[in-house]
Order: structure tokens, then C-alpha cells, then sequence
């Protein structure tokens, strides 16, 4: 019967905001501003202390915009925007016990001996080797199968599983825009460009985990069954045994493209005529690496 009170921890978020104008003549002005977010950056207590704590490498999140004002004559005056933005997300285990060797594990037999090999240069690789967890060792994710125990089991002890969602997502937005005056018109086009890359990793989010998944839970269908989750733990007796063939990272893409050309015409000091075209093209989200 295990007790204990979990230890207090202390946390600290901010988000940064700046921004700059600068005038460089009568004609040319640009505007920039930076927003972001940073949050703790460390380890965070998991329900056993020691056990399953994680952490959380990459706590920024930035956003980033300028825009040039550019007044060619009298009659023409030129806009553009270009922005940024990115968050990575992804709360690794980071204890010595994720790694199956240090825990007696390793003799598990697996259905898919180098499922744990992460792609050479996935995002999921560039992190392992950044942060460096206990269980990335020579490119293998080296943990062991999670384990479930059945209904029986009241409080189960938790999994050391890979993180299920390790990503980045930046995007970038690019807008340009041309207004010129030509006597009773004023006529403007412009070009918009929105793009979206998101990497991550697919894993216990509609597929199985590439380290294995052994389910020791109690099955009448299962003539060796003792009737009770640990029991069969002990026994080597499990209901099914399931594993991704292989670590699989999707490169998520999107791209929207618009153009647009408007007059707007007063005819008389009656009559008002606004008009235009606008044309877009929005491709639908898919994966780059053709797996999804």
C-alpha cells in the first residue's frame, strides 16, 4: 500500500511583447513586432516521482510580423506583410526507468525488433538527440511495452510510453498589396500566401505503439488466465500482444494561395461602383512523406 505526498513544484510563464517603428524617409516606413510565450522549461513530477516524470525541452512559443509601407508617387502606395509563428509541444519521460535495459525488460521479445528506430532526420530524431533521454540510445527508442491489467485493477501503475504527440507546427503568411489612384478609380490588387508545416510523430493516436502494447488483462477466452492482471504479469500470461511495425513521422503540409484586383469607380457624386475578382487555391492537408 504505497503513500506518499507528492512534492510541491513551482512554475514560471511569461510572454514577451515588443514592438518597433521605424521611419526611413517621407516615403518608406516598416513596423515590426515579436509576441511569444515562454513556459517552464524542466522536469515535471509524474504520479510516482522518479518513475514517470517528463520533460518539457521546448516551452517557446514565438510570433513574429513585419510590414513595409512604401508610397511610390502621389497616386501608388505599396503594402507588404510577412509573418512567423511556431510552437513545439511534446512532454518527454525522463527517468532512468523509460529504458527497458535498466529495468530487467529487455528480455521481452518483440514482434518487430527494430520498430524503435527512429527515421534518419525526422524532427523526432533531432530531438532525441537534443534532449537525450535515457532510453535514446544509438538512434532506438528503447523503452519497453506499455502494459494494461485489466478491470481488476484499481490503480494500475502508469506506462513509460513515447510521448504521443511530439511536433512542431510552424506557419508562415506572406501578403502583399498594390493601391493605385487613377482619377475617379481607385484600383488595388494584391497576392496572400498562407503555409503550414506540421511534424509529428503517429503514435497511440489511432495506430498502436511502435514499442509494443501487452495486455495481461483477465479473458475468459484465455485458457491459461488466472482470473487477475498481476497474476498473469508474474505468469507471463497475456491477452494480446500488439506493435507498429515501425516508428512512423508525417510531414504535414498546407498551402493557400489568393489573388485578388478591385476598382472602385465613382462614377458621378451619385454613383459608386465597387467591383473585383478573387481567386483562390487551397490545397488540402497532407502528408509529404506519402504515409499518411
Amino acid at each position: 500500500n504505497l503513500e506518499f505526498l507528492a512534492p510541491g513544484a513551482k512554475t514560471l510563464t511569461y510572454q514577451p511583447a515588443i514592438r518597433g517603428d521605424y521611419q526611413f524617409s517621407s516615403s518608406l516606413r516598416l513596423t515590426a513586432k515579436y509576441t511569444g510565450q515562454r513556459g517552464f522549461r524542466g522536469t515535471t513530477l509524474g504520479t510516482l516521482p522518479g518513475f514517470n516524470d517528463t520533460y518539457n525541452a521546448y516551452p517557446w512559443v514565438h510570433a513574429f510580423a513585419t510590414t513595409v509601407n512604401y508610397t511610390l508617387n502621389a497616386t501608388t502606395f505599396l503594402e507588404a506583410t510577412y509573418g512567423y509563428s511556431n510552437r513545439r509541444l511534446g512532454q518527454i519521460v525522463n527517468s532512468a526507468s523509460t529504458n527497458r535495459f535498466n529495468t530487467g525488460l529487455n528480455g521481452l521479445p518483440q514482434i518487430f525488433p527494430d520498430a524503435n528506430i527512429l527515421p534518419a532526420g525526422s524532427y523526432n530524431q533531432r530531438v532525441m538527440e537534443d534532449v537525450a533521454p535515457p532510453f535514446y540510445v544509438n538512434g532506438r527508442a528503447e523503452l519497453a511495452p506499455t502494459f494494461t491489467f485489466g478491470s481488476l485493477i484499481g490503480s494500475a501503475p502508469p506506462s513509460l510510453a513515447y510521448p504521443a504527440f511530439l511536433n512542431t507546427n510552424p506557419t508562415q503568411d506572406i501578403s502583399v498589396s498594390l493601391t493605385k489612384i487613377v482619377g475617379r478609380h481607385t484600383m488595388k490588387a494584391g497576392f496572400y500566401s498562407n503555409h503550414s508545416l506540421k511534424q509529428q510523430n503517429l503514435n497511440q493516436r489511432n495506430a498502436l505503439p511502435f514499442q509494443g502494447a501487452l495486455n495481461f488483462g483477465n479473458s475468459t477466452a484465455n485458457q491459461l488466465d488466472t482470473g487477475f492482471g498481476f497474476a498473469n504479469a508474474a505468469l507471463g500470461i497475456f491477452t494480446d500482444y500488439t506493435q507498429q511495425s515501425s516508428f512512423v513521422e508525417g510531414r504535414f503540409v498546407y498551402d493557400q494561395i489568393e489573388a485578388y484586383a478591385q476598382d472602385n469607380w465613382k462614377v458621378n457624386n451619385r454613383l459608386t461602383l465597387d467591383y473585383g475578382l478573387r481567386f483562390t487555391h487551397q490545397v488540402p492537408q497532407y502528408d509529404s512523406n506519402g504515409q499518411a
